[in-house]
């Protein structure tokens, strides 16, 4: 009985502990570091799947062994790991994770935690750039950054989009932001060589306050990219992904629709016989859908990464590749990419480094913009001909084509042209787009640092970029009309180099203070050069149409060549530099700041080659003091900022610029015999130098409800100056430019006045759900200030239809606003149109009958001409902004990337472009909107070919109309597969994702968000650009 009775308490014992082991209720409250109850904090038991959140009162509940540990986190608070060791109840105290506010920072030569930021700076990481897929990085960035207006490029591939930091700051000069890779600066559009997948972060410093520490070359907002370093355990990460693009789906007009307006055309213009007589018997060719179809796009990455024993080392391989929606001969863009950063702490007090980044690049096939012909060719017509039809349409073979059939292949003269209007089939445009590019390149950085006591550094850099090009071009002989022939093949080449040698010196000291103070001095010298060379030639005379012979050597007849070389060129030109900041802050709660530079370029006359660049900030974190507290509980961080500073941009363009030259030239004289002489070649500006940007900033930076919220608002006033111009000057210098003598000129004048806001917030909803919402909010308005003589300066293209400007460039107003007459609508009736008169009873518009546009007398002054067009919109947008979803609920990853525009008016081609006579293609059912009787529409006026009263012809808001679009630029889910399924890889991530998905506008062009055109004071012109494409890809992430 005794030992049944021990077995019993065993037995009993053992499944005591059992059940104690498989769990107990365990309760706690989880505060904050001021006590205050925290809820919807994630508890999870460590190493299980077991987990709850606390409740309104930061209270909780959860089974747990009492040996457990307690895993608890929330965004906002720094995860915390709890034993329970046998304790039924805890309480436990979060403190705020400041993460953001440690995040570091680039802000020239140097780098610093958030928190001790003074000027305008925003920034992206790695983890906001890698979800676009993309060969540039700009694209990427769209909507990311508050200030930061990134204008997309077109859908051809490897196009450029635009990018301007806090608007506009030139009006005749650059306005694209310099930008500097790992220290050393590189052209604005070699942004594309960079592999997106290198780089760690991108710092772009908005306001001068922040550039002035690059001088000459600031002006327009300097973007800092930093690509990634060596860190941690080895590791080896590769990422794969491949995507289809395909263009917008448009409907244009068939052939019956296309021959039922123009046969409309003619009866309201009076013609006859009508064009297409027999309508309904025509065939219809859809040229847009036969021309473009379905493009790809793939992108691999292979990078290892890591760091022991004071040597890290971070190295990449990549391949790019993008084939246009119109198929390879429509644009094919090939990029392979390597990188090499490696650092070594040889020791305590010494420290190397070096970089490598070489890349190629191929366009086998140079992009091609088809949007054009695809639209606008007529669709009545065959897409090709016989080749027998090709020979009998052939001239005599006399004079200019006597050599014709030599090299003559008849396959580039198959496609269509259409006699009605005259555009060609793009096929042909396809079959003859022999434009092969290559492009060869890297950059080289190596640099010792030193650390002779402490808080000093010494650091010595050399940096080193070189580029080279090739380009070949081969033109076959065709024939379709007497005026639309090639007589003659011809073959041409170039190559360009350019190169850029930098070394910079720096001293970086910290002063050894009491813990209150802080202060750190930055010294610094560089020297930099850039040149370029380059050399071209052209031939004709192929004898064979074949691939040996499509290349220089092909041709027997020399038509041209040239070339150069020059050292201290243009854009960068020679530079010696000294600059300097001072940094001080008093408890993390008072900062002031200050830099200068000094920049002497060989671009300027030596009589004026320096140039001074200061700048000056200071902030306040309220949140640090005693009054403070009351709200700390909702505002856990509040920091004021306000800077001020002057930078320099748009260096003259070339050496030697500020001096004046002769050219010689010879004339005849009466009786037949030459005169040589010398007449100005230029009238140049001794005192030509770089633009000057100033301006202020305003702003504050805050924290809410611990840590989830993040909020930045600053305010800026930019006063560009000693803005480039050309003026008039006096006869007597002479007429080297033209009829009107004229002269470079440092002098213009603007104001650019604007907000920039960025919103942020996370937080978890359960214990596996979590989100975030970020938005950024830019506006900006110019006015220009002072133009000299050069007021007004007009924007506008020689063209058979506009015989007004477009747009105005004059003060007190907008740069590049557009310019013409308000339009009050659309005359009903012949007798609406005579009673359109002054006080005096005289007509204003006696050419108008109905259907005309009825123009406003702007002044009052009783009659219609040029001095009533005014103001009538612009291009540039009100206000932008961009905002991002994420979702992450367990393993599942959901992401959103949303860019708006607003405010600004786009120059309708496809509204001018209907004008009769030409006789484009149109968008279906576009015609119809036209006015064709009375009531039938007060917006559009009458297609008819004779146009007395101007309605296609006088700019007017008839041309424009608002461009307001929301575009989703990205939509993404993925997958990460739990790591312990598969052993020996740390990660795996799977995703889809969809780029340009949808676009929300009620713009009637093809796209709104119009592509960068020509100059600040010429833009905004949808002029059938290629389309961004729609683009469905799948990728892989793994990790090793």
């Amino acid at each position: 009985m005794k030992k049944h009775l021990q077995l019993f308490w065993v037995f009993s014992l053992f499944f005591c502990h059992a059940a104690f082991s498989q769990g107990q209720v365990i309760k706690g409250k989880i505060t904050g570091s001021n006590q205050v109850s925290l809820p919807n904090i994630s508890v999870q038991v460590k190493g299980t799947v077991t987990g709850t959140i606390t409740n309104p009162q930061g209270e909780f509940s959860i089974t747990a062994p009492t040996d457990a540990t307690l895993i608890i986190s929330s965004i906002g608070f720094i995860k915390k790991e709890v034993p329970l060791s046998g304790r039924q109840f805890v309480a436990i105290t979060l403190e705020e994770d400041s993460k953001q506010l440690s995040d570091v920072v680039v802000i020239g030569y140097q780098s610093t935690a958030r928190k001790n930021v003074t000027t305008s700076i925003s920034s992206v990481s790695a983890k906001d750039i890698e979800p676009y897929t993309s060969g540039t990085v700009a694209t990427a960035i769209q909507g990311k950054l508050a200030g930061v207006q990134v204008m997309a490029a077109d859908g051809s591939v490897g196009s450029q989009p635009r990018i301007l930091v806090r608007g506009l700051s030139s009006i005749t000069g650059n306005t694209t932001p310099l930008v500097i890779v790992d220290g050393m600066e590189i052209g604005y559009n070699f942004m594309n060589t960079i592999n997106p997948l290198d780089i760690a972060s991108i710092d772009i410093l908005k306001d001068a306050s922040a550039a002035s520490i690059y001088g000459a070359r600031s002006g327009q907002g300097v973007i800092l990219i930093t690509t990634k370093r060596g860190k941690g355990a080895p590791q080896i990460n590769f990422q794969a992904t491949y995507g289809i693009a395909k263009p917008p789906k448009i409907k244009i007009a068939g052939a019956q629709e296309y021959a039922a307006t123009m046969n409309k055309i003619a009866t309201n213009s009076g013609t006859t016989p009508l064009p297409f007589p027999d309508v309904s018997s025509l065939k219809d060719n859809n040229y847009w859908d036969q021309t473009f179809g379905q493009g790809t796009k793939q992108s691999y990455n292979l990078s290892v990464t890591g760091g022991k024993e004071g040597l890290s080392v971070f190295g990449s391989m990549g391949y790019y590749t993008e084939d246009s929606y119109a198929g390879e001969r429509g644009g094919q863009w090939k990029k392979a990419t390597a990188r090499l950063n490696v650092d070594w702490d040889l020791n305590k007090v010494v420290k190397v480094g070096f970089a490598l980044a070489p890349r190629y690049e191929n366009y086998p096939f140079a992009p091609l913009n088809l949007t054009w012909p695809a639209f606008a060719m007529d669709p009545t017509v065959a897409p090709y001909r016989t080749e027998a039809e090709v020979y009998s349409s052939l001239p005599p073979l006399t004079g200019t084509f006597v050599d014709f059939m030599t090299a003559f292949n008849p396959y580039y003269s198959l496609p269509s042209r259409s006699s009605f209007n005259g555009i060609i089939s793009p096929e042909f445009n396809l079959r003859t787009n022999f434009d092969k590019r290559e492009y060869f390149g890297g950059q080289f950085g190596t640099y010792i640092e030193l650390k002779p006591l402490k808080g000093l550094v010494l650091k010595t850099a050399l940096d080193a970029n070189a580029n080279f090009s090739q380009q070949n071009n081969y033109g076959p002989k065709y024939y379709f009309a007497t005026n639309s022939y090639n007589a003659k093949t011809a073959v041409s080449t170039s190559t360009t180099y350019n190169s850029r040698l930098k070394i910079t010196n720096t001293a970086d000291y910290t002063l050894p203070l009491p813990k209150d103070h802080a202060v750190n001095v930055l010294l610094g010298h560089s020297y930099d050069s850039y040149s370029t060379k380059g050399s071209n030639a052209s031939r004709e005379n192929i004898p064979f149409d074949t691939e040996p012979f499509r290349f220089i050597n092909g041709g027997n007849l020399v038509t041209g060549g040239g070339g150069g070389y020059q050292p201290g060129a243009g854009p960068f030109g020679k530079m010696l530099s000294f600059f300097g900041s001072l940094r001080y802050n008093y408890k993390e709660k008072y900062y002031l700041s200050g830099a200068m530079r000094a920049d002497a370029s060989s671009l300027v006359n030596p009589l004026y080659r320096w140039g001074y660049f200061p700048s000056v900030s200071g902030a306040w974190v309220i949140s640090q003091e005693p009054f403070f507290e009351s709200i700390s509980n909702t505002v856990s961080y509040l920091k004021l900022r306000a800077g001020w500073g002057r930078s320099g941009g748009n260096l003259p363009g070339g050496v030697g610029e500020y001096m004046s030259y002769v050219t010689p030239v010879n004339y005849v004289d009466a009786n037949g015999g030459p005169i040589y002489g010398y007449t100005p070649g230029t009238i140049s500006n001794p005192e030509l130098r770089w633009e000057i940007q100033e301006d202020y900033t305003v702003g504050f930076d805050a924290s809410l409800f611990h840590n989830k919220l993040n909020l930045t608002v600053e305010r800026y006033v930019k006063t560009p100056s000693n803005l480039a111009l050309v003026v008039r000057v006096d006869p007597v210098l002479g007429y080297p430019q033209g009829y009107i003598p004229s002269q470079n000129v440092n002098i213009g004048k603007m104001t650019t006045k604007g907000w920039d806001i960025a919103v942020g917030y996370k937080d978890n909803i359960t214990r596996k759900l979590s989100f975030g919402v970020n938005l950024t909010v830019s506006q900006f308005k110019s006015n220009v200030n002072y133009l000299s003589t050069s007021d007004p300066i007009i924007g506008g293209e020689a063209n058979e239809v506009i015989t007004t400007f477009r747009s105005r460039t004059t003060v007190g107003h907008q740069p590049g606003a557009w310019w013409g007459y308000i339009v009050d609508g659309v005359f009903q009736t012949n007798d609406e149109a005579a009673g359109y008169v002054n006080k005096s009873g005289v007509r204003l518009q006696p050419q108008a009958t109905a259907g005309d546009l009825k123009f406003r007398d702007y002044n009052g002054d009783g009659k219609i001409d040029n001095s009533d067009m005014s103001d009538i919109g612009s291009p540039y947008p009100k206000f932008s902004g961009g905002l991002t979803l994420t979702l992450n609920y367990s393993n599942f990853d959901f992401r959103t990337e949303l860019y708006g525009v607003f405010g600004q008016q786009n120059f309708n081609n496809y509204r001018r472009n209907m004008v009769p006579g030409p006789n484009y293609n149109f968008l279906s059912g576009f015609a119809d909107q036209f006015w064709d009787g009375p009531g039938s529409t007060n917006s559009f006026p009458i297609l008819r070919k004779t146009d007395l009263n101007g309605n296609f012809t006088k700019m007017s808001t008839f041309f424009l109309e608002k461009g307001n679009y929301l575009r989703c630029n990205v939509m993404q889910l993925g997958y990460t597969v739990p790591p312990k399924l598969i052993k020996g890889i740390k990660n795996i991530r799977v995703y889809v994702s969809a780029q340009n998905l949808f676009t929300i506008t009620n713009y009637s062009g093809l796209n709104p968000d119009v592509p960068w055109y020509s100059t600040i004071s010429y833009n905004g012109l949808d002029n059938y650009q290629m389309l961004v494409p729609r683009t469905y890809l799948f990728g892989l992430n793994i990790g090793l």
